[in-house]
């Protein structure tokens, strides 16, 4: 489990989801796990940061205060402890991009839309990876080896046949 590991900035930095399906199978925590790991204070320290990031990026009139980005940390926190720290890169790179539309102001209503939005299609697409991984099985494919076949040919050098082997 990979949480607050590294200095925030550098943290944050590092992670490049591109898809959802990147984020859902990435072994990065949750935010609820950073605050059990790492405590309250360093998450929010953490979200700030990431918050902050997101506000220099775009030339509005009024940016948030530190105030407002505080308030809008413990929202969040509150809110969304089950996304990790790649969804919120992933949600605040689309922002970036234009994905949920032209920016006129930053403030928390704002950013916790996006975030809304995205965890709307975050569930979506862990709805279809998890019917396509039942189908999979259900087909008799596998998709990865089990503990098991891996035990078996790390220790004897053959393959896995059955329950009676």
């Amino acid at each position: 489990m990979r949480c607050l590991q590294k200095w925030p900035e550098q943290y944050y930095s590092s992670l490049t989801p591109r898809r959802i399906e990147d984020v859902l199978d990435s072994p990065v925590c949750t935010v609820g796990a950073c605050i059990r790991a790492s405590g309250r204070e360093k998450a929010k320290a953490l979200m700030e940061l990431i918050l902050l990031d997101l506000t220099r990026f775009f030339n509005v009139s009024q940016s948030m205060n530190a105030g407002q980005v505080t308030a809008t940390a413990e929202m969040i926190l509150e809110d969304y402890a089950y996304l990790k720290i790649d969804d919120f890169k992933l949600c605040f790179n689309r922002a970036k991009k234009g994905s949920f539309g032209p920016v006129y102001r930053m403030d928390g209503n704002v950013i916790l839309s996006w975030i809304g939005q995205y965890a709307k299609e975050r569930v979506s697409a862990a709805d279809e990876m998890n019917y396509a991984r039942h189908v999979s099985v259900k087909a008799g494919e596998r998709r990865s080896e089990s503990f098991m076949e891996l035990t078996l040919k790390r220790d004897t050098g053959k393959e896995w046949k059955g329950k009676n082997q």
